[in-house]
């Protein structure tokens, strides 16, 4: 069974980012793999967290949507060939839940400075 952290989800309306990382992880450094993609590193080099820029556009929704982020989850998987992000989020649009989705895949990222590891998170 996967370890999933408590994690704290936080959408800049005005930047159209959304920001998520575990509760209490100790952050070293970012890397910017692409540009709408930030990757937080902790002391071990391993993924602490995610800053998604553009986050609206990239999902395909209205930034409305996401204002109101009633619940969602993060699972990252890292090793020396490839980053997987998946989102999911529930927003509340109108009083109903609505629910996105977004998996991504990014090559060749750099192994000097991310080391193999998985990050599931989950919000409540």
């Amino acid at each position: 069974m996967e370890k999933v952290e408590k994690a704290k989800l936080d959408f800049d309306f005005q930047n159209d980012s959304l920001y998520v990382r575990p509760a209490e992880r100790k952050y070293r450094s970012s890397i910017q793999e692409d540009r709408n993609f930030i990757i937080d590193l902790d002391e071990d080099g391993k993924i602490d967290g995610i800053e998604i820029l553009n986050i609206s556009k990239i999902l395909r929704v209205p930034k409305a949507f996401l204002k109101d982020i009633s619940s969602g989850g993060v699972k990252i998987d890292a090793n020396k060939d490839m980053i997987r992000i998946e989102i999911y989020l529930n927003c509340l649009v109108r009083n109903k839940e609505k629910a996105t989705t977004l998996i991504m895949r990014e090559g060749n990222p750099d192994p000097e400075n991310i080391m193999p590891s998985q990050l599931n998170l989950a919000t409540a």
